[in-house]
């Protein structure tokens, strides 16, 4: 298996449109948001270009703005880092950056 892109990387994100900032019932919630500094606003980008042949990557979403392509933490990407298992398949994540946290089930 060969190396994935990096969302950044040349390439990774040729072809995906931009997204277009939620409106109707998720205007409120991206109020103050911009354009992602890690997607730039793609919500993903391509892992790996034409994986399955004819044109058809194998893409990532994105972690940092949850692939809508705009949040308000623009300032840095977040470096999530596992801080504990809280049960199982429970874990709580904190950023190293600026200490946001969250609990992540990765339960079947």
């Amino acid at each position: 298996m060969g190396k994935f892109l990096e969302a950044g990387d040349p390439g990774s994100f040729e072809g995906l449109p931009l997204l277009a900032k939620p409106s109707g019932a998720y205007a409120s919630l991206f109020e103050k948001a911009g354009l992602c500094p890690k997607c730039k606003g793609h919500g993903g980008w391509i892992l790996k270009p034409d994986a399955y042949g004819s044109g058809k990557h194998f893409l990532a979403s994105c972690g940092h703005c949850n692939g809508w392509g705009w949040s308000e933490v623009l300032d840095h990407v977040h470096e999530w880092v596992e801080v504990a298992s809280l049960g199982n398949c429970l874990h709580e994540w904190k950023c190293s950056v600026c200490g946001a946290k969250m609990v992540v089930d990765s339960s079947d």
